[in-house]
């Protein structure tokens, strides 16, 4: 992933703190898990950051249709 003009990016702490305050190893698990297909960060002197706009896709392409609901 490369950095996008225009983009909004976060923190590893903010990006966990986005889905209720989740733990370090909940984000490890989901960078980790081939499957998950998480986005990868943009690392900046060691530093992670993710871009929102990649995050908010993964979070559309994952979202389950609540019981009920046609799909």
């Amino acid at each position: 992933m490369s950095l996008q003009s225009g983009d909004t990016y976060v923190t590893g702490k903010q990006l966990r703190d986005r889905f209720g305050g989740r733990s370090d190893m909940w984000l490890w698990r989901l960078l980790n898990d081939p499957e998950a297909d998480f986005p990868k960060p943009v690392v900046i002197r060691r530093h992670r950051y993710w871009a929102l706009s990649e995050v908010q896709r993964w979070i559309e392409a994952n979202r389950e249709t609540p019981r009920g609901e046609a799909a």
